[in-house]
């Protein structure tokens, strides 16, 4: 089977979204698929072994300008080429972009528009690439806000697209009312040209068909997943250094890193845990900065500042030996989670993991069993869940191996590639697998 995947770019930063959709391009091909994938924006940051990729349509720089400039949306103009140049978008990737919707509405509702918006050279020459591709079987769009690309493509294709919903509730959600309203309508207009959306959980599902009103049951649920390789062979031993309490996302006010510095002081402060550590990692950038800056000053006035660590954006191999160095994981999210991809490595890697009760992590840890739920926002809930694992190296250790064993059969990109090819076959209407 063929099979093109659109996938959207987030400039410098590692997401979870690219290391899913690589992942899934990955073991597509090694379950002997032709498999396209087309990055799209910027360049996609991996921390593991990258699928071969094609040329980077829809570049940022040049859809930027596009969206605001007449001279620039002219196919084959001086200024578009100069402004497509792939060192000008890798050397703009790099920078700290704080890309916060409040101001992206146009552009968001440019792109949403697709070949009738201000970005149609763009968007037709990613249409004319795929049609010199061959025959292509399916196309996926990694997420929703590529959909603008659908109309075009079912028209020039005539295959069965799919597109992912992966989160970007939040974005929507960050529009300002005008653009908000006007990209809900072009997502509702451009579900039309859908065959499927593919969510990671029900619990998302259900919420992105309530937010923008798409149709129930064009939604299937393949869950997330990870290249295991890395953690198979595992062995966690006994340790004489102070217990670590460990935190791995984007450092921002949405993923909740303040509520685990209050649990964290107050398990510090007392008498039980007088030399718990935390260790912190991941993209900081944009207004992060300021955030992360406070979170330090108020663990300065309680004398805390040597029992945390802040390493900050990690590699492969870094975010592995992180994992296996901390006792327990926590990512407190104050929004919900689309998938909790953070806490599914924390799992495969043997750490037992607290984590909220809302979004998609009730429907992750009751198929692992690898963790705790605390009430959402409470501070005082998360603390003592974080003392209750703290305290027993045994309920560790078994919650941990549980988790671990759960993810490495229900969670691995083998099983999710292997899901979407079951989807792509009920899209082409075939009774049974094909290679």
């Amino acid at each position: 089977m063929k099979i093109a995947i659109v996938a959207a770019g987030a400039a410098g930063m590692y997401c979870g979204s690219c290391l899913r959709d690589n992942a899934l391009a990955v073991a597509l091909q090694r379950l002997g698929h032709d498999v396209t994938f087309i990055p799209t924006y910027t360049p996609l940051r991996l921390d593991e072994e990258g699928v071969r990729h094609e040329p980077i349509f829809l570049n940022g720089v040049q859809v930027y300008a596009e969206d605001k400039f007449a001279s620039v949306r002219k196919r084959g103009g001086l200024l578009r080429r100069l402004l497509g140049s792939r060192t000008l978008l890798n050397w703009v990737s790099e920078l700290a972009i704080d890309n916060q919707p409040a101001k992206l509405g146009k552009l968001t509702v440019s792109m949403l528009k697709g070949p009738d918006g201000n970005l149609h050279t763009s968007v037709q020459e990613l249409v004319e690439f795929l049609v010199a591709c061959g025959p292509v079987d399916v196309v996926h769009l990694s997420n929703s806000l590529l959909s603008g690309l659908a109309p075009a493509i079912k028209e020039a294709l005539d295959v069965p697209i799919s597109c992912g919903l992966t989160g970007e509730d939040l974005f929507l959600k960050g529009l300002p009312s005008f653009f908000q309203s006007t990209a809900f309508q072009l997502l509702r207009r451009n579900a039309g040209s859908i065959d499927r959306f593919v969510a990671p959980t029900e619990y998302y599902a259900d919420y992105m068909a309530g937010l923008v009103s798409l149709p129930r049951g064009k939604i299937e649920i393949v869950l997330p997943g990870i290249s295991t390789r890395d953690y198979e062979g595992i062995e966690r031993s006994p340790t004489d250094r102070p217990p670590r309490i460990g935190f791995l996302a984007r450092i921002a006010p949405e993923k909740g890193l303040h509520l685990l510095v209050d649990a964290f002081r107050r398990l510090a402060l007392s008498a039980e845990h007088p030399d718990v550590e935390l260790h912190i990692a991941g993209y900081l950038g944009g207004s992060g900065v300021r955030y992360a800056t406070a979170l330090r000053r108020s663990l300065a006035t309680v004398g805390l500042s040597r029992r945390v660590r802040v390493l900050g954006t990690l590699d492969r191999q870094q975010k592995l030996d992180f994992l296996r160095s901390v006792d327990v994981f926590a990512l407190p999210s104050i929004d919900p989670e689309s998938k909790g991809l953070p806490a599914l490595e924390a799992m495969a890697s043997g750490v037992p993991v607290v984590v909220p009760d809302q979004g998609s992590f009730p429907e992750l840890i009751e198929r692992t069993g690898g963790g705790m739920m605390h009430e959402s926002g409470n501070v005082e809930h998360l603390a003592e869940h974080l003392e209750t694992l703290l305290r027993d190296p045994d309920q560790r250790r078994r919650i941990g191996d549980t988790g671990r064993e759960a993810v490495l059969q229900k969670f691995s990109s083998l099983r999710m590639a292997e899901d979407t090819v079951k989807l792509c076959d009920s899209l082409l209407g075939c009774s049974g697998p094909r290679a």
